[in-house]
């Protein structure tokens, strides 16, 4: 049996297993050149010059993701309306060029500007502004905005440090006040920091480096309890039910607390039926 035989069977035989789209991506490889032989294992890839195994319809994984997107095997890259285009976006690493043209400008969610370029039908770079000096990235580890503004990358604005010094440029929170205002016991570090404009873990961070004990949840809660106010409700003979509503705790907890401050328990509820003699 001639090559032309066994493409013209491979073809029979994988025509009755797909669909139109398929059979069209069948024909370009067969009128490309490319050999077709089902059911082998060992074979390779259908398409020309391709060189890979074929695992599927006579394709490489490749070839056969193309036929499984586009109906066509040979179809690398098609955009049309309401389809993703598969543009890969790539980050340019320290050290690498920028690419040539005018870049396209974005502010992303930390007000940093970001400059993209395409470099592909799909396939796209970007790095951040501040980091382009003389036509590449820095390999600086940080770059520092002297005036505070992030958009201004202007070169007289950027000042290149390491992790350490840019860290300490930025510390403007009090750490006295930080120890002030968690030593107190009635605030977590996400409530300092929020009185402080800063973040829970720069909180957390000074705390440690302070000696500070940092509570857990638990002990958090029951320090913002008002045990003493618990104890004198439940004397005075406020309802459990309501000690609980009013204090945000469970009854339980009430009478725990009630307990501790010497407060005999009561029992609550419909009183129990005398036995009968």
């Amino acid at each position: 049996m001639t090559g032309f035989d066994r493409n013209e069977q491979a073809f029979d035989t994988l025509s009755s297993h797909t669909s139109a789209p398929g059979d069209i991506g069948v024909s370009r490889v067969l009128a490309s050149g490319g050999s077709l032989t089902m059911g082998d294992r060992t074979s390779i890839c259908a398409v020309e010059d391709c060189g890979k195994q074929a695992v599927t319809r006579g394709w490489c994984q490749r070839h056969y993701r193309r036929w499984l997107r586009h109906g066509d095997p040979l179809t690398i890259f098609r955009a049309e309306a309401g389809q993703s285009t598969g543009t890969r976006m790539r980050y340019l690493r320290p050290g690498d060029p920028i690419p040539e043209g005018e870049p396209k400008r974005y502010i992303n969610v930390h007000g940093y500007v970001i400059l993209r370029w395409r470099v592909g039908p799909c396939e796209m770079v970007e790095t951040l502004e501040h980091r382009v000096v003389d036509g590449h990235v820095t390999t600086a580890p940080h770059v520092h905005h002297i005036d505070g503004n992030k958009q201004n990358n202007d070169p007289s604005n950027l000042a290149f440090v390491d992790s350490r010094t840019h860290r300490n440029l930025h510390r403007t929170t009090s750490r006295a006040e930080v120890v002030r205002l968690y030593g107190d016991g009635q605030r977590t570090t996400t409530e300092v920091a929020q009185l402080l404009g800063t973040h829970a873990g720069n909180v957390y961070r000074i705390l440690i480096e302070e000696g500070v004990k940092v509570r857990s949840g638990p002990e958090m809660r029951r320090a913002k309890v008002d045990r003493a106010g618990i104890a004198k409700a439940y004397a005075e003979g406020m309802p459990i039910k309501e000690i609980g509503e009013r204090f945000g705790i469970h009854f339980a907890c009430a009478r725990g607390i009630a307990a501790e401050f010497g407060v005999p328990s009561r029992r609550e509820g419909r009183p129990r039926r005398k036995e009968a003699n």
